[in-house]
């Protein structure tokens, strides 16, 4: 489980973002919605992804989401913690007719939890930049969080879904082919169940068609943060009922139509797919398996009591790809998370709630008496409300009778993995003393593994030269501070958390701190902007297209939302970013064709100290007739665009060509002699048979690393004011400061003169200047003379 996922380029230097876009956490262990209300919808409420806040909920562990609204306009606080689901040895892979291939993790967050103050209530939240789903069941409603189906632009909104006037929705009479297949014969009978239920977790693999993936106009990423979604929420309702959890292990998609998969139900599909898995996956090690269609074979099946079996295999088909989306009179529309959760109940031994004996409901023979309060094993969708007569959760006598005993019968290792997690409440530093020690505040946390205070380490490297390590100390209970070692000015910082219960097997933060994947400081007194662009107005861009686009020219504004590959949100959260056609026109179909669009910076400055730009970038052009085909490029210019030097590619192929907001920070002089007449441009090209390229900006800045002079009194190198060298300091304390620093006491000169308040330096105000040239001043030049060069 990785907990303490940063996402860190490979560029010269990253940077953290709360310095860069303004802290969204509003103390310790507390951070305000990355899901904020834009405006009421007809149904509810309509809420949007907050892009800074969304980039600093990665980093959040657990704690407060402030001024959650609810489908009633009310606000509410949340307390919430991170969920991963993908295991850290997952496999999520892609199948085309040149083989397979290995995708990254989808960029996501998944938060489960309750309402402040209410403890009986229930929150689950999947945010991405490819949709937004989740539900809060408090008061007695269930509110359902949702953006609809991919690539149509729609609205996220959330809703009461008992609220909701008939029809809203048209619920697609879903089936359950359980009882189609043969089953085998139950192992579990008389199992003993323990009065402790221990907390188990079942390895899933996650098997699909290339129809679910056509869900998601064949966006990759989109689809496996859908699989992501919906087991972990699955993994939330059966660790609240059983105490297991879900985790990934493996994952495939079909990117094209000549998948193996041919069978036209529910039933044969599964069975092909058994006897498939059985000839050709035995490598892959699982628990259980499930299969996600997006075919329309009916609704779903699955084995009984099934788990570490054989028979361990569950089908859902009809999928939507969404949590259900309020539209009158749209398509037939399931729920995909009780669908998937039902299968996966028959696998843990429950049968329908109707083939009990004696009967737990009788809605499956039209008696719907007990709705809107059916569970998961029932048939109450069948009653008028369809999916909404189901509470997400299972019968007590379908956990008793028949889950609880199937798991308790098992021999296989279902043992919920122990680790030691990271967090850090007061968030970290982007910038370190130089040559000095930083305090660096960390939370090491039991997560049923006990750190010892003794094996608690800070691993840090100076401008990428050996990794040094220093002892945390232990601040009682979770709580442990570092001390973070500065190098020269400019020099940059890499470093990672290790903790262990025992001295031999550790945890790190971030989990792969070793390999590589660090967090990063900045050795500088001060780390300031000479250019700050939020986008939000145009201080000086130019847009200059080749001949022959047809469409994708760069435009600012806030970004409406097509789901074609396009950002959702700004990055920084302040509204408006530059991207290619910002334009709902032609069904969506506004990407950047058959040229160049190229957005040019104004002139900015990068003197003054060591110079660093940074900006956000979004790039997706993994869809279309010729996917993976074309690159975005990122130039730097020190001589006002007379001249140009690659800062950048992106792609063609790679996991930062399929959408994600991605920050990327560059040391100037890396690449060009930093001056006063910088400029960075952006080009965005369709260049090949036609794949979708959409692209954006944000948070464009350049800002200046400085250090506070180790040598104050050295002021000039000359007393004559004729000499080049006046007032040009030269690494020593002589006469020619004295001098210097009585012409400037002189001629009342605030920008060197002014010192100090107060010539005692026990006195608060020693050093600080005061706006006022006086004695203190004089004084204090005679203390910092004295003291010389180091």
């Amino acid at each position: 489980m990785r907990l303490d996922a940063r996402r860190i380029s490979g560029c010269t230097l990253t940077l953290a973002m709360a310095i860069t876009c303004g802290t969204a956490a509003a103390g310790p262990h507390e951070m305000g919605s990355p899901l904020t209300r834009l405006r009421a919808h007809e149904h509810g409420q309509v809420l949007v992804l907050d892009g800074a806040r969304y980039v600093a909920a990665k980093d959040f562990i657990s704690g407060r989401l402030t001024e959650f609204t609810l489908s009633d306009g009310q606000v509410v606080d949340l307390n919430v913690q991170r969920m991963e689901i993908y295991s850290p040895n997952a496999r999520l892979v892609a199948v085309d007719n040149f083989g397979e291939r290995e995708l990254p993790r989808p960029d996501m967050v998944l938060f489960s939890g309750e309402v402040v103050g209410d403890p009986d209530s229930r929150v689950f939240l999947s945010m991405s930049p490819y949709g937004n789903n989740g539900f809060v069941q408090y008061d007695g409603k269930v509110h359902i969080i949702t953006s609809g189906e991919y690539g149509f632009g729609l609205d996220t909104v959330i809703y009461n879904l008992s609220d909701l006037p008939e029809g809203t929705i048209n619920w697609y009479e879903y089936r359950c082919g359980v009882d189609d297949i043969d089953q085998p014969m139950p192992t579990d009978a008389g199992a003993a169940v323990p009065e402790n239920v221990p907390c188990r977790n079942i390895e899933m693999a996650v098997e699909t068609d290339h129809e679910f993936l056509l869900r998601f106009s064949g966006n990759q990423n989109a689809a496996n943060a859908y699989i992501a979604t919906l087991f972990a929420a699955n993994s939330f309702i059966y660790t609240r009922d059983v105490n297991a959890r879900f985790t990934v292990v493996w994952s495939r998609l079909w990117l094209t139509s000549d998948d193996p998969w041919t069978a036209t139900s529910t039933s044969t599909q599964l069975t092909q797919w058994r006897n498939y898995w059985l000839s050709n996956m035995t490598s892959v090690h699982r628990d259980l398996a499930h299969f996600l269609s997006g075919r329309n074979l009916g609704g779903g099946v699955a084995w009984l009591s099934a788990i570490c079996t054989n028979f361990g295999y569950g089908l859902s088909a009809n999928l939507n790809g969404f949590f259900p989306y309020p539209i009158q009179n749209n398509h037939p529309q399931n729920w995909d998370l009780m669908v998937v959760a039902h299968e996966m109940g028959h696998n843990f031994g429950a049968p329908h709630t109707h083939d009990k004996n004696p009967p737990i409901d009788g809605c499956a023979s039209g008696d719907c008496s007990v709705t809107p309060n059916g569970t998961i094993m029932s048939y109450c969708h069948l009653c008028s409300g369809g999916m909404s007569n189901l509470r997400m959760e299972f019968h007590p006598r379908n956990i008793n009778e028949d889950m609880l005993p199937h798991l308790a019968s098992r021999t296989c290792d279902l043992t919920c993995p122990v680790e030691i997690l990271f967090d850090y409440p007061l968030g970290l530093p982007e910038i370190v003393s130089p040559g000095g020690l930083t305090t660096v505040r960390v939370d090491i946390i039991d997560n049923g593994l006990a750190p010892n205070p003794a094996h608690s380490r800070i691993h840090y490297s100076i401008n990428g030269g050996p990794v040094q390590s220093s002892l945390l100390t232990h601040l009682g209970g979770s709580a442990y501070e570092g001390q973070l070692v500065g190098g020269e000015c400019a020099d940059p910082i890499s470093y990672y958390f290790a903790a262990s219960a025992d001295g031999s097997t550790f945890y790190y933060g971030p989990a792969n701190g070793p390999g590589g994947d660090r967090h990063h400081a900045l050795s500088a007194d001060t780390f300031d902007p000479t250019f700050h662009d939020n986008c939000e107005t145009n201080p000086g861009w130019t847009v200059t297209n080749s001949p022959g686009l047809t469409d994708g020219q760069w435009t600012r504004g806030v970004p409406v939302v097509c789901n074609r590959g396009d950002p959702p949100t700004d990055f920084d959260g302040s509204g408006q970013c530059w991207l290619t056609n910002n334009s709902r026109a032609n069904n969506c179909n506004t990407d950047v064709d058959d040229g160049t669009t190229t957005l040019t910076s104004p002139i900015m400055d990068a003197t003054g100290g060591e110079a660093f730009i940074s900006y956000a970038r979004w790039y997706s052009n993994n869809f279309g007739a010729s996917p993976y085909a074309d690159i975005f490029v990122v130039e730097i210019s020190n001589n006002g665009g007379s001249t140009w030097v690659n800062l950048e590619t992106v792609g063609p192929a790679g996991p930062e060509v399929e959408g994600g907001w991605y920050y990327r920070t560059f040391r100037v002089a890396d690449y060009v002699a930093p001056t006063n007449q910088m400029r960075i441009r952006f080009h965005a090209s369709d260049l090949g048979a036609g794949s979708v390229v959409e692209a954006a900006v944000d948070a464009i800045s350049m800002r200046i690393a400085a250090c506070a002079s180790p040598c104050p009194g050295d002021l000039s190198g000359s007393s004559d004011a004729n000499d080049p060298a006046y007032g040009v300091p030269d690494g020593i304390v002589d006469a020619a400061d004295f001098f210097y620093f009585l012409d400037q006491f002189a001629s009342g000169n605030l920008a060197v003169a002014d010192l100090t308040g107060s010539s005692d330096p026990n006195d608060p105000a020693y050093g600080v200047p005061d706006g006022v040239i006086d004695a203190a001043d004089f004084f204090f030049f005679l203390d910092i003379f004295v003291l010389g060069c180091p």
